[in-house]
Protein backbone atom coordinates (compact mmCIF):
# COMPACT_ATOMS: atom_id res chain seq x y z
CA UNK A 1 0.00 0.00 0.00
CA UNK A 2 1.41 3.38 -0.31
CA UNK A 3 0.23 6.61 1.40
CA UNK A 4 0.61 10.19 0.31
CA UNK A 5 3.89 11.85 1.75
CA UNK A 6 4.04 14.76 3.92
CA UNK A 7 1.88 13.00 6.76
CA UNK A 8 2.27 13.48 10.35
CA UNK A 9 4.19 10.67 11.34
CA UNK A 10 2.47 11.13 15.48
CA UNK A 11 -0.67 11.19 14.28
CA UNK A 12 -0.61 8.39 12.01
CA UNK A 13 0.74 6.54 14.97
CA UNK A 14 -1.93 7.88 17.51
CA UNK A 15 -4.52 6.84 14.86
CA UNK A 16 -2.62 3.20 14.55
CA UNK A 17 -3.05 2.18 18.25
CA UNK A 18 -6.49 3.88 18.69
CA UNK A 19 -7.85 1.49 15.57
CA UNK A 20 -6.18 -1.55 17.18
CA UNK A 21 -8.09 0.05 20.74
CA UNK A 22 -11.55 0.22 18.47
CA UNK A 23 -10.87 -3.48 16.97
CA UNK A 24 -9.99 -4.75 19.87
CA UNK A 25 -13.43 -3.80 21.43
CA UNK A 26 -15.50 -5.06 18.98
CA UNK A 27 -13.99 -8.63 19.51
CA UNK A 28 -16.23 -8.09 23.13
CA UNK A 29 -13.43 -9.76 24.86
CA UNK A 30 -11.79 -6.66 26.63
CA UNK A 31 -15.79 -5.14 27.21
CA UNK A 32 -14.26 -5.13 30.69
CA UNK A 33 -12.02 -1.96 29.39
CA UNK A 34 -12.82 1.44 28.26
CA UNK A 35 -11.13 1.04 24.93
CA UNK A 36 -14.08 2.78 23.34
CA UNK A 37 -12.63 5.65 24.53
CA UNK A 38 -9.99 5.43 21.31
CA UNK A 39 -13.15 7.30 19.25
CA UNK A 40 -12.51 10.52 21.34
CA UNK A 41 -8.86 10.91 20.15
CA UNK A 42 -10.54 9.99 16.59
CA UNK A 43 -12.96 12.81 16.86
CA UNK A 44 -10.04 15.60 18.75
CA UNK A 45 -7.62 14.90 15.53
CA UNK A 46 -10.92 15.17 12.91
CA UNK A 47 -11.68 18.72 13.98
CA UNK A 48 -8.03 19.75 14.35
CA UNK A 49 -7.64 18.97 10.42
CA UNK A 50 -10.75 20.41 9.65
CA UNK A 51 -9.77 23.53 11.30
CA UNK A 52 -6.48 22.86 9.53
CA UNK A 53 -8.04 22.53 6.16
CA UNK A 54 -9.70 25.69 6.60
CA UNK A 55 -6.67 27.76 7.04
CA UNK A 56 -4.51 26.44 4.68
CA UNK A 57 -7.07 26.25 1.88
CA UNK A 58 -10.49 27.58 2.40
CA UNK A 59 -13.61 26.50 0.56
CA UNK A 60 -16.96 26.21 0.45
CA UNK A 61 -18.91 23.90 3.58
CA UNK A 62 -20.64 22.20 0.63
CA UNK A 63 -17.38 21.43 -1.31
CA UNK A 64 -15.83 20.29 2.07
CA UNK A 65 -19.08 17.64 3.25
CA UNK A 66 -18.79 16.63 -0.24
CA UNK A 67 -15.05 15.89 -0.09
CA UNK A 68 -15.39 13.84 3.19
CA UNK A 69 -18.24 11.99 1.76
CA UNK A 70 -15.93 10.58 -1.08
CA UNK A 71 -13.82 9.64 0.96
CA UNK A 72 -15.70 7.76 3.36
CA UNK A 73 -18.64 6.75 1.61
CA UNK A 74 -16.83 3.93 -1.07
CA UNK A 75 -15.17 1.94 1.52
CA UNK A 76 -17.97 2.17 3.43
CA UNK A 77 -21.04 1.19 1.22
CA UNK A 78 -18.38 -1.48 -0.08
CA UNK A 79 -18.26 -3.24 3.16
CA UNK A 80 -22.09 -2.94 3.48
CA UNK A 81 -22.83 -4.48 0.47
CA UNK A 82 -20.33 -7.50 0.87
CA UNK A 83 -21.94 -7.75 4.68
CA UNK A 84 -25.25 -7.88 2.79
CA UNK A 85 -24.15 -10.64 0.15
CA UNK A 86 -22.67 -12.99 3.56
CA UNK A 87 -26.42 -12.84 4.71
CA UNK A 88 -28.90 -11.45 2.33
CA UNK A 89 -32.29 -13.22 3.73
CA UNK A 90 -32.96 -10.09 6.20
CA UNK A 91 -32.56 -7.92 3.00
CA UNK A 92 -34.73 -9.95 0.67
CA UNK A 93 -37.70 -11.43 2.78
CA UNK A 94 -40.93 -9.68 2.18
CA UNK A 95 -42.12 -7.57 4.73
CA UNK A 96 -38.49 -7.61 6.69
CA UNK A 97 -38.14 -3.74 6.73
CA UNK A 98 -37.14 -3.67 10.42
CA UNK A 99 -34.57 -7.19 9.96
CA UNK A 100 -33.52 -5.09 7.10
CA UNK A 101 -32.60 -1.77 8.97
CA UNK A 102 -30.64 -3.59 11.76
CA UNK A 103 -28.69 -5.32 9.73
CA UNK A 104 -27.81 -2.63 8.28
CA UNK A 105 -26.55 -0.97 11.71
CA UNK A 106 -25.39 -4.06 12.91
CA UNK A 107 -22.78 -3.80 10.50
CA UNK A 108 -20.64 -1.42 12.18
CA UNK A 109 -21.90 -1.60 15.74
CA UNK A 110 -20.87 -3.85 18.73
CA UNK A 111 -23.99 -5.59 18.50
CA UNK A 112 -22.60 -7.29 15.38
CA UNK A 113 -21.17 -9.58 17.94
CA UNK A 114 -24.07 -9.39 20.83
CA UNK A 115 -26.13 -11.58 19.15
CA UNK A 116 -24.33 -14.65 19.62
CA UNK A 117 -23.54 -14.14 23.14
CA UNK A 118 -27.01 -13.16 23.35
CA UNK A 119 -27.80 -10.09 24.31
CA UNK A 120 -31.03 -7.73 23.47
CA UNK A 121 -30.27 -4.04 21.46
CA UNK A 122 -33.19 -2.35 19.73
CA UNK A 123 -33.17 -1.51 15.70
CA UNK A 124 -32.36 2.01 16.60
CA UNK A 125 -29.48 1.04 18.29
CA UNK A 126 -28.27 -1.03 15.53
CA UNK A 127 -29.00 1.65 13.09
CA UNK A 128 -26.50 4.01 14.51
CA UNK A 129 -24.06 1.63 13.98
CA UNK A 130 -23.21 3.71 10.98
CA UNK A 131 -22.33 6.24 13.67
CA UNK A 132 -18.90 7.34 12.36
CA UNK A 133 -20.22 8.01 9.14
CA UNK A 134 -22.91 10.27 10.05
CA UNK A 135 -21.47 11.98 12.94
CA UNK A 136 -18.76 12.97 10.90
CA UNK A 137 -20.17 14.09 8.21
CA UNK A 138 -22.32 16.38 10.00
CA UNK A 139 -20.42 17.80 12.52
CA UNK A 140 -17.71 18.48 9.39
CA UNK A 141 -21.10 20.18 7.87
CA UNK A 142 -21.90 22.02 10.32
CA UNK A 143 -18.59 22.85 12.11
CA UNK A 144 -16.97 24.21 8.72
CA UNK A 145 -20.32 26.16 7.92
CA UNK A 146 -19.90 28.06 11.21
CA UNK A 147 -16.07 28.69 10.01
CA UNK A 148 -17.03 29.92 6.11
CA UNK A 149 -19.97 32.33 7.83
CA UNK A 150 -17.63 34.15 10.19
CA UNK A 151 -13.87 32.33 11.32
CA UNK A 152 -13.46 34.82 14.38
CA UNK A 153 -17.45 34.09 15.85
CA UNK A 154 -17.02 30.56 14.80
CA UNK A 155 -13.61 29.75 17.16
CA UNK A 156 -14.03 32.51 19.73
CA UNK A 157 -17.27 32.02 20.45
CA UNK A 158 -19.38 28.71 19.17
CA UNK A 159 -17.00 26.23 19.09
CA UNK A 160 -15.89 26.92 23.09
CA UNK A 161 -19.56 27.26 23.29
CA UNK A 162 -20.20 23.99 21.45
CA UNK A 163 -17.38 21.81 23.55
CA UNK A 164 -18.67 23.40 27.05
CA UNK A 165 -22.84 22.61 26.40
CA UNK A 166 -21.65 19.36 25.18
CA UNK A 167 -19.42 17.84 27.80
CA UNK A 168 -21.73 19.15 30.04
CA UNK A 169 -24.62 16.84 28.53
CA UNK A 170 -22.53 14.25 28.61
CA UNK A 171 -21.61 14.45 31.78
CA UNK A 172 -24.85 15.65 33.32
CA UNK A 173 -25.55 12.69 35.22
CA UNK A 174 -22.67 10.04 34.53
CA UNK A 175 -18.71 9.51 34.36
CA UNK A 176 -19.34 8.26 31.31
CA UNK A 177 -19.70 8.84 27.60
CA UNK A 178 -22.20 5.75 27.18
CA UNK A 179 -25.10 8.13 27.69
CA UNK A 180 -27.52 6.75 24.81
CA UNK A 181 -30.53 5.99 27.62
CA UNK A 182 -30.28 9.78 28.60
CA UNK A 183 -29.49 11.71 24.97
CA UNK A 184 -30.54 8.94 22.40
CA UNK A 185 -28.22 6.96 20.44
CA UNK A 186 -27.98 9.49 17.54
CA UNK A 187 -27.94 12.44 20.13
CA UNK A 188 -25.07 11.17 22.17
CA UNK A 189 -22.76 10.17 19.38
CA UNK A 190 -23.44 13.79 17.44
CA UNK A 191 -23.24 15.47 20.79
CA UNK A 192 -19.64 13.63 21.68
CA UNK A 193 -18.58 14.45 18.08
CA UNK A 194 -19.37 17.78 17.80
CA UNK A 195 -17.82 18.35 21.47
CA UNK A 196 -14.54 16.78 20.64
CA UNK A 197 -14.44 18.11 17.14
CA UNK A 198 -14.94 21.62 18.29
CA UNK A 199 -12.55 21.22 20.90
CA UNK A 200 -9.87 19.75 18.17
CA UNK A 201 -10.76 22.55 16.24
CA UNK A 202 -10.06 25.33 18.97
CA UNK A 203 -6.79 23.36 19.46
CA UNK A 204 -5.67 24.28 15.59
CA UNK A 205 -6.85 27.91 15.81
CA UNK A 206 -4.84 28.38 19.16
CA UNK A 207 -1.57 26.66 18.32
CA UNK A 208 -1.80 28.39 14.69
CA UNK A 209 -2.51 32.03 15.87
CA UNK A 210 0.56 31.36 18.60
CA UNK A 211 2.87 29.04 17.03
CA UNK A 212 6.20 30.98 18.07
CA UNK A 213 4.87 30.85 21.58
CA UNK A 214 3.93 26.83 21.79
CA UNK A 215 7.22 26.61 20.04
CA UNK A 216 8.84 28.42 23.05
CA UNK A 217 7.40 26.16 25.26
CA UNK A 218 8.05 22.90 23.52
CA UNK A 219 10.02 20.93 26.20
CA UNK A 220 6.80 21.70 28.48
CA UNK A 221 4.24 20.37 25.48
CA UNK A 222 6.00 17.80 25.18
CA UNK A 223 6.47 16.16 28.47
CA UNK A 224 2.55 16.93 29.06
CA UNK A 225 1.91 15.29 26.21
CA UNK A 226 3.88 11.93 27.07
CA UNK A 227 1.80 12.26 31.20
CA UNK A 228 -1.06 12.46 29.09
CA UNK A 229 -0.45 9.76 26.89
CA UNK A 230 0.70 7.37 29.56
CA UNK A 231 -2.56 8.97 31.91
CA UNK A 232 -4.86 7.81 28.55
CA UNK A 233 -3.75 4.31 28.34
CA UNK A 234 -4.39 3.37 32.15
CA UNK A 235 -7.64 5.05 31.83
CA UNK A 236 -8.60 3.12 29.15
CA UNK A 237 -7.38 -0.16 31.23
CA UNK A 238 -9.13 0.94 34.38
CA UNK A 239 -11.89 -0.47 35.91
CA UNK A 240 -14.92 1.86 35.70
CA UNK A 241 -15.60 5.31 33.94
CA UNK A 242 -12.63 7.86 34.11
CA UNK A 243 -14.40 8.73 30.43
CA UNK A 244 -13.29 12.56 32.19
CA UNK A 245 -9.88 12.39 32.04
CA UNK A 246 -9.48 11.97 28.61
CA UNK A 247 -11.26 15.25 27.89
CA UNK A 248 -7.81 16.12 29.47
CA UNK A 249 -5.28 14.18 28.49
CA UNK A 250 -6.24 13.93 24.82
CA UNK A 251 -5.67 17.86 23.85
CA UNK A 252 -2.30 17.28 25.51
CA UNK A 253 -1.72 14.25 23.46
CA UNK A 254 -2.82 16.07 20.34
CA UNK A 255 -0.61 19.05 20.83
CA UNK A 256 2.26 17.10 21.34
CA UNK A 257 2.39 15.24 18.42
CA UNK A 258 1.67 18.64 16.22
CA UNK A 259 4.13 21.29 17.70
CA UNK A 260 7.14 21.45 15.78
CA UNK A 261 9.92 20.13 17.49
CA UNK A 262 7.53 17.08 18.89
CA UNK A 263 9.64 14.46 20.66
CA UNK A 264 7.00 11.88 19.23
CA UNK A 265 7.53 12.65 15.60
CA UNK A 266 11.46 12.83 16.26
CA UNK A 267 11.14 9.21 17.46
CA UNK A 268 9.19 8.00 14.83
CA UNK A 269 11.10 9.41 12.00
CA UNK A 270 13.67 7.17 13.09
CA UNK A 271 12.34 4.03 12.52
CA UNK A 272 10.29 6.00 9.33
CA UNK A 273 7.33 5.46 11.47
CA UNK A 274 7.32 2.19 12.87
CA UNK A 275 4.01 -0.05 12.12
CA UNK A 276 1.81 1.21 14.16
CA UNK A 277 2.30 4.64 12.43
CA UNK A 278 1.72 2.72 8.69
CA UNK A 279 -1.36 0.94 10.48
CA UNK A 280 -2.54 4.42 11.18
CA UNK A 281 -2.48 5.35 7.53
CA UNK A 282 -5.70 3.28 6.60
CA UNK A 283 -7.67 3.34 9.66
CA UNK A 284 -10.59 4.36 7.69
CA UNK A 285 -10.59 1.31 5.57
CA UNK A 286 -9.99 -0.97 9.18
CA UNK A 287 -12.90 0.84 10.57
CA UNK A 288 -14.50 -0.08 7.93
CA UNK A 289 -14.04 -3.51 7.60
CA UNK A 290 -13.20 -4.94 10.76
CA UNK A 291 -16.38 -6.40 11.32
CA UNK A 292 -16.59 -8.43 8.28
CA UNK A 293 -13.29 -9.97 9.51
CA UNK A 294 -13.95 -10.39 12.95
CA UNK A 295 -17.27 -12.15 11.36
CA UNK A 296 -15.53 -14.38 9.28
CA UNK A 297 -13.09 -15.06 12.43
CA UNK A 298 -15.76 -16.50 14.28
CA UNK A 299 -17.34 -18.57 11.64
CA UNK A 300 -13.69 -20.10 10.24
CA UNK A 301 -13.72 -20.83 14.10
CA UNK A 302 -16.44 -22.52 14.16
CA UNK A 303 -16.05 -24.44 10.97
CA UNK A 304 -12.80 -25.73 9.92
CA UNK A 305 -11.17 -25.06 13.86
CA UNK A 306 -14.02 -26.70 15.17
CA UNK A 307 -14.04 -23.72 17.78
CA UNK A 308 -10.48 -24.55 19.11
CA UNK A 309 -10.00 -21.34 19.13
CA UNK A 310 -10.89 -19.44 22.71
CA UNK A 311 -11.19 -15.94 23.62
CA UNK A 312 -8.14 -14.32 23.01
CA UNK A 313 -6.65 -16.64 20.22
CA UNK A 314 -9.56 -16.26 18.78
CA UNK A 315 -9.02 -12.01 19.04
CA UNK A 316 -5.69 -12.59 17.97
CA UNK A 317 -6.87 -14.53 14.70
CA UNK A 318 -9.19 -11.98 14.18
CA UNK A 319 -7.26 -9.28 14.15
CA UNK A 320 -4.54 -11.21 12.12
CA UNK A 321 -7.78 -11.36 9.31
CA UNK A 322 -8.35 -7.38 9.70
CA UNK A 323 -4.59 -7.24 7.75
CA UNK A 324 -5.91 -8.70 4.47
CA UNK A 325 -9.13 -8.04 4.50
CA UNK A 326 -7.89 -4.43 4.94
CA UNK A 327 -5.74 -4.34 1.98
CA UNK A 328 -8.15 -6.03 -0.31
CA UNK A 329 -10.50 -3.32 0.65
CA UNK A 330 -8.18 -0.59 0.17
CA UNK A 331 -6.63 -2.30 -3.65
CA UNK A 332 -10.91 -2.35 -4.48
CA UNK A 333 -11.20 1.27 -3.69
CA UNK A 334 -8.01 2.49 -5.69
CA UNK A 335 -8.62 0.68 -8.46
CA UNK A 336 -12.94 1.69 -8.74
CA UNK A 337 -11.47 5.63 -7.69
CA UNK A 338 -8.46 5.04 -10.80
CA UNK A 339 -11.24 3.12 -13.65
CA UNK A 340 -14.84 2.94 -12.29
CA UNK A 341 -15.46 6.10 -10.71
CA UNK A 342 -12.90 9.02 -10.86
CA UNK A 343 -15.08 11.28 -8.68
CA UNK A 344 -15.64 8.77 -5.55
Amino acid sequence: MMASANRNLAIDWLKGWMILFVVLVHTWAFRDYQFYLAVDVFYFISGYYLMLSFLRKPTTTVQYTWKRIRLIALPFFLCLLCRCLLNPEPFLAPGSFDAAVAKYGEFFYTATFAESLGLNVSPEQLLIGSWFFSVLVICSFLLYGMLEFNEKLATRILFPLIALVGFNALFQHSDSFITWTRISVLGANLVRGGAEMAAGALICSVYTAHKASFEKRATFINIMGIISLILFILVIFAPGNLDKLTVVTVPWILLAAVIDGSWLSKGLALIRGGVMARVGKYTLYILCVHSIALVLANWCNEHFFHCALQQYGLVVFGVLLVIPATFVLYVVCQWIRKHLCKGC
